[in-house]
């Protein structure tokens, strides 16, 4: 048997094994910093990142990663410049404009507070009880909105290390921010003070804070990837790596002096 009839029976009896000789597709994904979820300075780009990059290989798709500002993320997604943007979450707003995976995570928000302050002794149990406190953050997170109708005070900050450092400072009494965010944020702004704070939950139900990754309807075939993504992202998170991940940090962070 010659080279090329070799060839020949390989593809007619293995079929498999010419698809897997094919290259990965290049996809734009576009994100911001949001270490230890998503970030350009960390290992496989952060927790989530480096989920969604397995994901997408089992997919035939390799991601060409575009970190910029969260409002750069939405628009290049929505004007189809992008597949896909995260982490998200779900909201009535962002579901106008854009499709959204399978969950990647269920994140909690927290209220950060100093340990032996007034905040922490209130413990707000509902968002309307949380209204008679002084937060700080900033702009474009979910809860935002909703604050901003029970007529919560809400000093707005250009990133959250600084929504952090008014906090240290006194000047507000919560932080809402996703557990290992705040943690991340705290060990990279105020490095050994992390005992001078403390989280409660924030009082609204878990379901509603799951990180998805937002989704392109302008893309091309965005509808043939968000088909493909959803299945391999369901294999991925089914085998437990990014629990054990997330895990592993919680504990490195929590250990820290």
């Amino acid at each position: 048997m010659n080279r090329r009839q070799f060839l020949a029976w390989a593809a007619c009896a293995a079929p498999g094994l010419m698809a897997v000789a094919e290259p990965l597709r290049p996809v734009v994904m576009a994100t911001g910093e949001w270490p230890p979820y998503t970030s350009a300075s960390l290992p496989g780009n952060g927790l989530l990142c480096d989920l969604v990059e397995q994901a997408m290989a089992r997919a035939g798709a390799r991601p060409v990663w575009r970190f910029v500002s969260w409002p750069m993320v939405e628009k290049l997604v929505l004007e189809g410049q992008a597949l896909a943007g995260l982490p998200y979450v779900r909201t009535q707003e962002r579901a106008q404009r854009f499709d959204f995976s399978v969950p990647l995570h269920a994140g909690r928000t927290m209220l950060f507070y100093r340990v032996g302050s007034h905040a922490q002794q209130g413990h707000p149990k509902s968002l309307a009880e949380l209204s008679r406190y002084k937060l700080a953050g900033p702009r474009g997170y979910w809860w935002e909105a909703e604050l901003n109708r029970m007529g919560a005070e809400l000093l707005y900050t250009s990133d959250e290390a600084a929504a952090f450092k008014v906090l240290a400072a006194g000047r507000v009494d919560f932080v809402p921010q996703d557990e290992l965010v705040g943690l991340s944020v705290i060990a990279a702004t105020l490095p050994g003070r992390g005992q001078e704070f403390g989280a409660m939950p924030l009082p609204v139900p878990q379901a509603n804070e799951q990180l998805h990754l937002i989704l392109s309807r302008r893309y091309p075939q965005a509808a043939e990837w968000r088909l493909r993504l959803d299945k391999a992202l369901t294999e991925v998170l089914a085998e437990g790596q990014l629990d054990k991940a997330i895990a592993a940090y919680k504990a490195s962070q929590q250990a820290a002096p």
